[in-house]
């Protein structure tokens, strides 16, 4: 299947390089500050689920 196509996509979102189409704004900042903390640490973490 030809997903690019069937969902109007401009480019594959799942590339390898795909830090550069990564959209740089306040929420992905805190998101990548709180992997790096949970690699960090040895840690895990949870994803709470928005109601």
């Amino acid at each position: 299947m030809d997903y690019i196509a069937r969902f109007g996509l401009e480019f594959n979102p799942f590339l390898k390089n795909s830090k550069e189409i990564l959209v740089e704004n306040e929420e992905s900042h805190e998101v990548r500050f709180r992997l790096n903390y949970l690699v960090e640490t040895k840690g895990f973490g949870l994803k709470a689920l928005a109601s």
